[in-house]
């Protein structure tokens, strides 16, 4: 449900919803090797499913527990995102 994923953190995030007739389901995980940070998602019933890795502010209230990262060309942010679509064959 939307409202309850909004902001959660988690390693992944499941949606499915109709298309053309037929039940869709996407899930996309965290990849990345920077554990450090946890992945907030975002769900909408109009179809979005995002990651957001950068608003622990926003989602932690006074902004207890946030850090602030330095991102240079030695230490570099990666982010990996593994998205599947599972859609039943018609």
């Amino acid at each position: 449900r939307d409202a309850a994923c909004w902001g959660r953190p988690s390693a992944w995030c499941l949606a499915e919803g109709p298309l053309d007739g037929r039940v869709v389901r996407v899930t996309m995980r965290d990849r990345a090797p920077d554990a450090a940070r946890p992945v907030r998602w975002h769900a909408r019933n109009y179809g979005l499913l995002a990651a957001n890795v950068a608003g622990r502010r926003a989602f932690d209230g006074d902004g207890v527990g946030t850090h602030v990262r330095r991102i240079t060309r030695a230490e570099p942010l990666r982010l990996a995102f593994e998205v599947r679509v599972e859609l039943p064959v018609a």
